[in-house]
């Protein structure tokens, strides 16, 4: 009898398996700056312990990739709740949040798709902050390190005033929704979106301050009709008129004290419009006269047609009419 022989073929199936990023645990004390290195395909995270309605401002940068920021707290001994999701353009990302609820959090930095890494550096600032409603003052105290912080749903395209008694009236910085600081013009900060921002203050400890922060009064300015207003101690005129390409204007102000003017383009998105090969910028400041009175002109504007805004904003103890 004759064996066959049979021949056997194996045959072997390669199904894809998922890669899920290798994680590193690091601690975060307080606030401040941390530098570390992001290994590729690895997801850092940093944990702290957090308390109901405080304060985290968080920021990551990089030169060598681009970094996603998140936040999630700690449920049980495993699951965790995604409380922010951050990926900012470029090489940066950051928010600002009040936290829920006391307990473990962690901030989670990767790259982009979890195929790069390098270096970054990540800024933390940590504080608990009052609420402020616009237009109502209160009464607070410094703390420890002669700072205090307050917390408000801001509007876009609302200017703000803050009036601070017990410091000196410039010891304050407004933050965005997500912790950068605005500028000030004269005392006055405009909101370019819409969100939970933050108002910080700063003078000696365990001194108390009264603090008022008003919305500047906006008013339509007929073109060749005078207008005749008062403004308070601590308060602005945002007076708004319509212009296109080529139009001159000359402004006259009649006033008693120092006053601050200045003109900007709205929207102010638009300002940085190219026309005719040159770049605009978003304001032009003039009239910072201390004189009785002032004439102010302003070259031909070469913008497309849209609204623009005067602003007049007297110092402290000052009045104009």
């Amino acid at each position: 009898m004759r064996a066959k022989l049979l021949s056997l073929v194996l045959v072997l199936t390669l199904f894809p398996i998922t890669s899920r990023a290798q994680e590193s645990d690091r601690n975060l004390k307080g606030s401040g700056q941390s530098g570390a290195f992001l290994t590729p395909g690895q997801i850092d995270r940093w944990s702290f312990d957090g308390e109901k309605g405080e304060t985290i401002i968080v920021h990551v940068a990089s030169k060598e990739f681009d970094p996603l920021l998140g936040l999630t707290k700690t449920v049980g001994k495993k699951d965790e709740t995604v409380v922010a999701d951050v990926d900012d353009l470029g090489t940066e990302s950051r928010f600002m949040i009040r936290l829920p609820d006391k307990g473990a959090y962690k901030i989670r930095v990767r790259a982009f798709k979890d195929q790069a890494g390098g270096n970054y550096k990540l800024n933390v600032r940590r504080f608990q902050a009052t609420p402020l409603a616009v237009g109502k003052s209160v009464v607070g105290t410094f703390d420890g390190d002669g700072m205090s912080y307050h917390y408000f749903n801001g509007v876009k395209d609302q200017i703000l005033v803050p009036h601070l008694k017990g410091s000196t009236r410039d010891a304050w910085s407004m933050l965005d929704f997500k912790g950068r600081e605005m500028e000030n013009w004269a005392g006055s900060v405009r909101i370019d979106e819409t969100g939970e921002c933050c108002l910080v203050v700063s003078g000696p400890v365990d001194y108390r301050y009264d603090l008022l922060v008003r919305e500047a009064r906006r008013q339509e300015l007929a073109i060749g009709k005078n207008l005749t207003a008062n403004l308070e101690q601590g308060a602005m005129d945002v007076l708004s008129f319509q212009g296109k390409p080529g139009d001159f204007r000359l402004f006259e102000i009649e006033k008693k004290g120092v006053v601050s003017t200045r003109l900007t383009f709205a929207p102010e998105d638009a300002a940085n419009r190219v026309s005719n090969g040159a770049a605009h910028t978003r304001r032009s400041r003039f009239c910072p006269s201390p004189v009785a009175a002032a004439t102010c002109a302003m070259p031909r504007f070469s913008v497309a047609a849209d609204d623009f805004n005067f602003s007049c904003w007297p110092p402290p103890r000052h009045r104009i009419r």
